[in-house]
């Protein structure tokens, strides 16, 4: 099965609401980050789009300071949690890779590693042209992605429980074919007076070459491409980093 296609399953309903509910608290600090980015370089309003924006907690923050938002997802199912937190966001689903459209925009997003789940590099060069050709002249495209190193350290085992339910989480690393798996199995409740909803799904993050993508990026015509260490100040080292940002602009 197409790697794309079995994240359009994997991520059902009940796995939705958990990751609405428990996984996008990073989705403040990012879109905080961004956005103070982007006001100190002149845009303070404008059209976004974020790619592969799953419950859409990052456009949130845009939504409410007049932004023009617009979401992408594969997931139908992230879509509708989505449609429960924003309200004036034009949200669509498709596989980014195969991913159009008329509009132009100033800025573009991909965060919480979303592009390391596009298995191989031809997928993720096909949306760096697909985003390319979206952006308006000087327009942004800012994402970040786990390095080989963040992705390796990602095999642990965690197990959580409050009063709403039990969720385990599982990491696993398969260095020979350049991927990792995180498994997040359990049951939860939305509120205390709904039914216990169980859910186990994986979330694939597949290695990929950051020298290389900083080329290809060049090749296909940005500008300037600028990688940090995370979403800090700090320039990316090859040797420690393990989630770099991308700053590109057109």
């Amino acid at each position: 099965m197409n790697n794309n296609n079995y994240q359009k399953k994997n991520y059902d309903k009940n796995f939705s609401l958990f990751y609405n509910k428990y996984l996008t608290g990073q989705a403040k600090k990012y879109g905080n980050f961004i956005m103070c980015f982007l006001n100190r370089n002149g845009l303070q309003t404008g059209r976004i789009l974020d790619i592969m924006c799953g419950t859409g907690n990052l456009l949130v923050q845009f939504e409410d300071k007049g932004w023009e938002t617009n979401g992408v997802d594969i997931s139908e199912s992230m879509l509708e949690v989505a449609k429960t937190n924003l309200s004036k966001t034009k949200l669509i689903q498709s596989d980014i890779v195969e991913f159009n459209s008329k509009d132009d925009y100033q800025v573009v997003v991909a965060t919480a590693d979303a592009l390391n789940h596009l298995k191989t590099d031809k997928d993720i060069y096909e949306v760096f042209k697909t985003v390319f050709s979206l952006l308006s002249n000087s327009g942004y495209f800012i994402f970040d992605m786990n390095t080989p190193i963040g992705i390796k350290n990602n095999n642990y085992f965690i197990s959580s429980s409050d009063d709403d339910g039990i969720s385990i989480r599982e990491g696993f690393v398969d260095e020979i074919h350049g991927v990792g798996f995180t498994r997040f199995h359990g049951a939860f409740k939305i509120d205390k007076n709904t039914p216990y909803l169980r859910f186990d799904s994986t979330i694939y993050n597949y290695f990929h070459n950051i020298e290389e993508l900083e080329k290809k990026l060049f090749e296909i015509g940005f500008k300037t491409v600028e990688i940090r260490d995370g979403y800090s100040e700090l320039l990316w080292d090859s040797n420690s980093t393990e989630r770099v940002l991308f700053i590109c602009k057109k």
